[in-house]
């Protein structure tokens, strides 16, 4: 922990690369928009606000005639960060960039965190970065900017997971306790649905530890128990620790639609069969953004970030090539069947594993975009690319593996170009769907043409890092650079809106004025919408403290 803390380069390298990507957000000339600024924020100002005045914001009587609010996991009072944004409030308001630093800035945890559990499964500098760049910046993660409790909740999962296995195959009690702390404070970071996930995730780490350290009689030594009970202590005191937010949540969540929520409901958000192409080309069924949508695929415009898979090209090749790792290293093994079966429960109601899920494990039934577990093919993607790196820098130059290594290489190489081909030419425009529309299958084409680019080029450079090992080592920034540009290419884009959250909610001031100065003299309601449409935005009344019957909450009241 001391030594990666120390490693100020790779923080260095990750806070870069997070900076460049959102250089226009931090710089003021775009902003994060859809539920950053539709939820997150007015959310965010009602509770810094009034912590700031030294209220905790138990109720919260704005908001469809007033609602529990510290009851709702995702208004995410307790979570430090956002508690500290109390800080920064200002004349009775929150600036809308802090919340964005503040969600930015977990990027860059994101990515260390990543960084800290490559380095501790034994892989040296150069992997252990890629790792770290590719997990950060996964099309999970760009897409879902605009998902404050989603982004502060799984930029915690790769150092949580790193301290879980130090807390199980090392001595001593004080990992066990840091691994606690963390799991449980990341809880409150309110995404209750990638909660449930992570800890399932857990439950397998563990059975694999277990079982990789302990065989038949041995599963009954007290070395055996001992890591048990401290698997049973970590996840024991995290959800302890976390209970003063869950207890309630679980009380106001049965009084909500989700206590019906139907099989139907479940799937909404889910992969389909054809998705898979994105995996390749991520744009094939368009794309759902800040600036437009253009999605025509399966769902509607959000299962755009809903059933975002992609992860870059190279580390989709490496991911492959690591296929060879599974034999002479058991995590290889175990990620790899993170990733297939993270892809099979995504599948939803197209695959028998999601429907399995539903009806024998609790807790799964009262959530749906079944496609948000792609976060795990991300991690998991991550770690499997860099330990493909890592046998590439230690492998003989024209030993078998070496050959075969190439054959794997050239073989996704040539589906990238096969489907490149294929979609050039218009042979699967009619088992996509495509519709009889010139813009639509430009745009198509057009991202296609990067895939062949990125194929083309990260090809050619993982052959040239294989001819010469010691350019792996010499150019550690040469592919995380090669993966930040083919990410940049398709995200950088996605959240940038030119809608200033400041602008938007003061469209509203004339009838704020006018409702404020009648409280003066009375406490009533307003209804905020008639047939004609809305006077301030849904959530408008914790921004500006006025009474309304009017709301928007994840809880679907």
């Amino acid at each position: 922990m001391g030594a990666a803390l120390r490693d100020w380069k790779a923080v260095a390298l990750f806070a870069g690369m997070t900076v460049l990507f959102f250089h226009r957000i931090l710089l003021g000339e775009a902003w994060l928009w859809e539920d950053m600024m539709y939820y997150s924020y007015p959310v965010r100002v009602f509770a810094a606000t009034s912590m700031a005045m030294g209220h905790l914001p138990l109720w919260n009587p704005y908001t469809f005639s007033g609602m529990p609010f510290m009851a709702d996991i995702q208004t995410t009072v307790l979570y430090l960060p956002c508690a500290a944004l109390a800080l920064f409030v200002r004349d009775g308001g929150l600036n809308f960039y802090w919340l964005e630093f503040m969600v930015i800035a977990h990027y860059v945890l994101a990515g260390w965190g990543m960084y800290m559990l490559a380095s501790s499964l034994d892989l040296k500098r150069a992997p252990a970065l890629f790792a770290g760049a590719a997990y950060m910046l996964s099309g999970f993660m760009i897409t879902h900017a605009i998902h404050q409790q989603i982004i502060t909740m799984v930029a915690w999962f790769p150092l949580v997971t790193m301290l879980f296995r130090i807390s199980l195959t090392r001595s001593g009690w004080r990992p066990v306790f840091l691994c606690a702390l963390l799991l449980g404070h990341s809880t409150l970071a309110g995404y209750p649905q990638l909660s449930l996930y992570f800890h399932t995730f857990l439950f397998a780490y563990f059975l694999f530890l277990l079982l990789g350290a302990h065989r038949g009689r041995a599963l009954l030594s007290r070395p055996a128990y001992v890591l048990a009970a401290k698997a049973a202590m970590i996840v024991g005191l995290g959800l302890a620790l976390a209970a003063i937010q869950l207890l309630p949540t679980a009380e106001l969540a049965a009084l909500s639609q989700r206590a019906q929520i139907t099989y139907e409901k479940s799937t909404e958000g889910s992969l389909a069969w054809l998705q898979l192409l994105t995996l390749f080309v991520p744009k094939i069924f368009g794309a759902a953004g800040a600036a437009r949508s253009a999605y025509w695929g399966p769902g509607t415009y959000w299962s755009f970030w809903e059933t975002c898979i992609y992860i870059g090209i190279l580390p989709l090749m490496l991911m492959v090539i690591s296929a060879l790792c599974v034999r002479r290293n058991p995590h290889a093994g175990f990620f790899w069947g993170v990733a297939l079966v993270t892809l099979m429960f995504a599948l939803g109601n197209s695959f028998l594993l999601h429907k399995l899920v539903l009806d024998y494990v609790p807790g799964f039934d009262k959530f749906r975009n079944p496609a948000r577990a792609g976060v795990f093919f991300s991690l998991a993607g991550s770690l499997l690319s860099a330990f493909a790196l890592q046998a590439m820098m230690n492998g003989e130059k024209n030993s078998p593996e070496s050959r075969r290594v190439r054959v794997l290489l050239l073989s996704v190489a040539g589906a990238g170009v096969a489907l490149w081909a294929a979609l050039e030419t218009g042979m699967l425009d009619r088992v996509l769907g495509v519709p009889n529309n010139s813009a639509i299958q430009q745009a198509m084409r057009n991202d296609a043409h990067w895939t062949l680019l990125f194929v083309l080029v990260s090809a050619g450079a993982l052959l040239a890092l294989r001819a010469n090992r010691d350019w792996l080592s010499r150019g550690a920034l040469v592919l995380p650079a090669l993966f930040f540009i083919d990410m940049y290419v398709f995200g950088a884009g996605q959240n940038t809106s030119s809608t200033n959250p400041s602008d938007y909610f003061h469209r509203a001031d004339p009838v704020v004025r006018f409702i404020r100065n009648d409280m003066k003299n009375d406490l009533f309601r307003v209804n905020t919408r008639n047939q004609y449409g809305m006077i301030m935005d849904r959530n408008q009344g914790m921004v500006n403290r006025i009474f309304t019957m009017e709301g928007y909450t994840p809880l679907v009241l």
